[in-house]
């Protein structure tokens, strides 16, 4: 009998337990790209990225990535890494580089990274913050987390982790774009949120707004290409 997908053995091929994944792809509609089965924990996810150029129709010279829970995956990494507890399937959203909005993530990644620590000092300890510095952060946070209030007092909370540029960096909107334009689109048809506007009360802030028109960008992008 055939080996199965990525090079594995079935498991009744042989009597020595194999532990294997599912793997489901899906694009940013939501759509399955690929099902992979019996896909070993060894295998890295650039492993799950031949098998899938493989299996989808793709132009020529489309390059994916894959991104799981909202952050972009080191194709290197084992595909174990991505489980989710204890279930044995593991699902990716695949985006093109070939998407015409793909490198507004990059930028936003850029814009997030410039953040230094003294700008995050900055901000936390305003305590009457400008109305511009709390209406970019609330954005800010409400991208981040659908859940977040807006309000001050739960955005210093956010401010404070210690994973809060890592968050911005490594944020991908995968299938919440609708979402995310929803959350976003009013505060840019507001003329204050604007970098430029933005920098007069902080130079953090003005970089922050620069990351959500990035983010909506994207978004906007996706959502056309569905």
């Amino acid at each position: 009998m055939p080996d199965g997908p990525l090079g594995l053995q079935r498991p009744e091929d042989s009597d020595t337990v194999i532990e294997t994944l599912v793997v489901r792809v899906r694009d940013l509609a939501g759509d399955e790209l690929a099902e992979l089965q019996h896909v070993p924990e060894s295998k890295t996810c650039r492993d799950v990225l031949r098998e899938l150029m493989i299996q989808v129709s793709s132009p020529e010279g489309t390059v994916y990535n894959l991104v799981s829970e909202n952050t972009m995956v080191n194709h290197h990494s084992p595909i174990s890494q991505y489980r989710n507890g204890t279930s044995n399937v593991i699902e990716f959203i695949a985006i093109s580089q070939q998407h015409l909005s793909f490198e507004e993530l990059a930028n936003a990644r850029d814009f997030a990274e410039s953040i230094t620590k003294r700008d995050l000092a900055e901000m936390r300890n305003f305590i009457g913050p400008p109305p511009n510095v709390a209406m970019v952060l609330g954005a800010v946070c409400r991208v981040l987390d659908k859940h977040h209030s807006g309000r001050w007092k739960d955005i210093l909370i956010t401010l404070k982790k210690p994973s809060f540029i890592h968050d911005l960096m490594n944020f991908v909107p995968g299938l919440n774009t609708r979402r995310i334009l929803e959350t976003l689109d009013p505060y840019i048809a507001d003329d204050k949120f604007r970098p430029e506007v933005m920098k007069k009360s902080s130079l953090a802030g003005s970089t922050l707004c620069a990351w959500c028109l990035a983010i909506h960008a994207f978004c906007r992008g996706a959502e056309g290409a569905q």
